[in-house]
């Protein structure tokens, strides 16, 4: 076992035993904090309160809260691109969350497991020509995986959260229930894609062994950490405790981020608004994207590649509801924005950025609807370029590749039902990055996208209560 395996199951263990000590003297209590977003719900939460059947009501009088939700993709490369064609991918999630207070005393106490089944395509590569935007319900690999099996405990009147277990890290970091709305990159993460390609852990739905930490001096505000395994193993691999799926044993290193941030709801002001700053640091050794340790190129001269010790990014993000058409729903305009920076170490992404909107209830006959735009742009480490134009170089092949690239998203998401939701989306790629393609097509220079993503809500169609997690 690692030096920083041993270190995450040290602190899990001291994490534990604080929380079990503590459990009696603690309960939720109403602190108010950021939402921990839903990925399985592919959209924004619902402006109205949701409706509990009876079944619903035994459910959660006895601390069980069943979850489940469908998302299928319907994909049409319009234009442009490396070739036009037709796609799918679909995402089914089912889980529970357990309220250990109800179920057995433990006041603050919950349990949380979720399974995720991808199939259809994984990856829309071939297509587009990126492996930065993508599809946010596909790969890495079509499998059934554990998502999620964590404890977490609220303590000191819900001042304290813990979280710990196999923990999917993209949920708990650099987050906003905003970002569900779209179907570029992935629901949940400011920066789904520069976030694993700056470390080496995982996108959501991709579980690690660790835990996080938050404090909450007062109830807009907070700071939280952890650490967690860097497991590359996990991309390839369900998550299931067998055939090594547990095991940290392929860990390269520890995973450390941490997040200060400001938040406010309907609750506290008319005009909800919010800001968070926050980095992480991989300590995992990474071999350098261009040079050998004699500071060669390697694509050219080979040998041996200089390996550095670690990678730290940093990130902020902010968002403000803007207009309101009355103060009783929750409808409402919301803009939003994000930058990330790659600050040390050997970072495929040297900078993100990220701006866009959503209008919820847009037409007051449709509150559960919404209008979205987004937009980011990723702007490459130049070292990756000069590594992919040497390998070109030295197998005789011919390519030029693009620094930045910008992609552009509209949607509009109906409720056509309690539960059903139905969104059509058109995207435009600038500049596809083609990193890793055998062979980059200079004409590759944009991507028209259009589809139709349907997202079917079980707990909403049946009834059936939804935990509110926060972290």
């Amino acid at each position: 076992m690692s030096t920083h395996t041993r270190m995450v199951c040290r602190y899990g263990k001291a994490w534990l035993l604080a929380a079990v000590l503590a459990a009696p003297c603690s309960g939720r209590a109403a602190v108010p904090g950021p939402v921990v977003p839903d990925p399985t719900l592919s959209g924004i939460p619902p402006v109205r309160p949701q409706e509990v059947s009876p079944i619903g009501k035994s459910l959660r009088d006895v601390g069980v809260y069943l979850r489940s939700a469908y998302t299928g993709d319907f994909i049409d490369y319009a234009a442009g691109g490396r070739k036009t064609g037709a796609i799918g991918d679909n995402q089914v999630a089912y889980g529970v969350d357990l309220d250990l207070q109800r179920i057995v005393g433990i006041a603050g106490g919950e349990v949380h497991a979720l399974i995720v089944s991808r199939f259809g395509a994984s990856d829309n590569k071939k297509y587009i020509g990126s492996v930065y935007e993508t599809l946010s319900n596909a790969g890495p690999i079509v499998t059934t995986r554990l998502a999620e099996f964590s404890y977490d405990q609220s303590l000191f009147g819900d001042r304290v959260r813990l979280l710990f277990g196999r923990v999917p890290v993209g949920q708990e970091f650099a987050t906003s229930t905003l970002y569900c709305q779209f179907v570029s990159g992935v629901c949940l993460n400011m920066s789904p894609y520069a976030w694993p390609r700056n470390s080496s852990i995982g996108y959501w739905p991709l579980a690690s062994w660790g835990g996080r930490i938050t404090l909450k001096p007062t109830p807009q505000t907070y700071i939280k950490t952890g650490i967690f395994n860097a497991d590359p193993y996990a991309y390839a691999h369900s998550g299931w405790p067998w055939k090594g799926g547990w095991s940290s044993s392929a860990a390269s290193g520890a995973f450390i981020p941490a997040e200060i941030g400001y938040a406010t709801s309907l609750a506290d002001k008319p005009f909800p608004n919010g800001i968070d700053v926050g980095g992480y640091l991989d300590t995992t050794g990474v071999n350098d994207a261009l040079y050998n340790q004699s500071g060669r190129p390697y694509p050219l001269y080979h040998g041996v590649y200089r390996v550095n010790q670690h990678r730290a990014s940093v990130y902020v993000q902010a968002q403000q509801t803007v207009w309101r058409p009355d103060r009783v729903s929750a409808r409402g305009l919301t803009i939003f924005g994000g930058a990330l920076f790659g600050v040390s170490g050997p970072s495929q992404t040297n900078s993100y950025f990220l701006a866009g909107l959503v209008d919820r209830g847009i037409l007051a006959i449709r509150p559960d609807d919404a209008l979205g735009f987004m937009t980011y742009t990723t702007l490459l480490n130049q070292r990756v370029l000069e590594a992919y134009a040497d390998t070109l170089k030295a197998e005789k092949r011919t390519g030029d590749l693009s620094r930045s690239e910008t992609v552009f998203e509209l949607n509009y998401s109906v409720a056509l039902m309690r539960g059903l939701l139905v969104k059509p989306f058109g995207q435009l790629v600038m500049h596809p990055d083609q990193i890793g393609l055998s062979r980059p097509d200079p004409g590759d220079t944009h991507a028209w996208t259009v589809g139709l993503q349907v997202s079917l809500l079980l707990n909403d169609v049946l009834g059936l209560p939804s935990m509110i997690r926060r972290n």
